[in-house]
């Protein structure tokens, strides 16, 4: 993973790489809703979805997101599992998200001094400095979409 994909991970707060073996939740909501937030984003394939074991086909995705079509809400108080994957195959992107990269990249280029203290990722490691860093506008308002929301 580039440090510019990193970079593009941390700003959306998701997974831009495709991950494997794929997530599994199970959900108990309070209250019923049409709308149920997975922990992991951007989704990109939904393999399973079911209430109280029984597979549910009603609902419609965003990257974030399940939503339940027509009139019908996600049930309270009854366990939902969801099993789905996050993230692209590398050099498969959706164009916004190349689009980033290829921007962060080149700002790179001209950012010796954003200087680099340690982090790491899952097996990547990246660096950044005290102070942080703020990417260009132009990057942040092309990644806007994807930003996870803080449910």
């Amino acid at each position: 993973m580039t440090r510019a994909e990193v970079m593009v991970s941390r700003y959306i707060h998701g997974d831009i790489l495709r991950k494997s073996p794929a997530y599994t939740e199970t959900i108990r909501l309070e209250k019923a809703s049409r709308v149920l937030p997975l922990e992991h984003s951007p989704i990109t394939e939904i393999e399973n979805v079911t209430v109280e074991n029984v597979i549910f086909t009603n609902y419609t995705n965003s990257i974030f997101c399940l939503r339940t079509n027509f009139d019908t809400c996600w049930p309270a108080n009854t366990n939902i599992t969801v099993t789905y994957r996050t993230g692209w195959e590398p050099g498969n992107y959706p164009d916004d998200i190349c689009e980033a990269i290829a921007m962060i990249e080149t700002w790179l280029l001209g950012k010796p001094e954003t200087g680099i203290a340690e982090q790491t990722i899952g097996p990547f490691t990246t660096r950044r400095n005290e102070s942080g860093f703020r990417l260009p506008e132009s990057v942040m308002t092309l990644l806007h979409p994807w930003v996870r929301p803080l449910w």
